[in-house]
């Protein structure tokens, strides 16, 4: 994709993507917390605008929404099990993309040692868009990491 092309993208989209950061972390806190897990730490930031425009550089991207992590978000907890229902929760309060979520842990092997880590890219849910505060959100999708301390 043309530098330019990536350039004016982000431009154009870099604060209701910044939105879209605070929103989704204000609400996965609270998510949390209805939802009773414990968790260390939200964490989220935005692509800087250098590093997304040399992701674009990838050959692999046609098109400058094909990168999934504009807005990014990791949520840290102090156990695999916390880990377990926080991504329970995510698989029902998001639309999941199946084919760009993984878990990393899967990705390696069991002889192997390394980042683990379960990665979603999600949308908001035809519900939530229903609502809104959050319909001006729609079509866009970020990612979600979620991790225990450990990992």
């Amino acid at each position: 994709m043309e530098k330019t092309v990536a350039e004016q993208w982000y431009t154009e989209k870099n604060k209701q993507y910044d939105d879209l950061r605070q929103t989704a972390e204000r609400l996965l806190e609270t998510l949390l917390k209805e939802n009773g897990i414990s968790y260390h730490s939200v964490t989220s930031r935005l692509k800087a605008r250098d590093s997304y425009v040399k992701k674009c550089e990838d050959p692999k991207y046609e098109s400058p929404e094909q990168i999934m992590d504009v807005a990014a978000l990791r949520i840290i907890t102090q156990t695999t099990i916390e880990v377990e229902q926080v991504c329970r929760m995510i698989e029902r309060e998001f639309a999941v993309d199946p084919e760009n979520s993984c878990d990393k842990a899967n990705e390696m092997g069991v002889d192997k040692v390394g980042y683990l880590s379960v990665h979603y890219v999600v949308c908001m849910s035809p519900q939530r868009l229903g609502l809104k505060e959050y319909s001006r959100f729609e079509g866009l999708c970020w990612e979600i990491q979620v991790r225990s301390l450990l990992q």
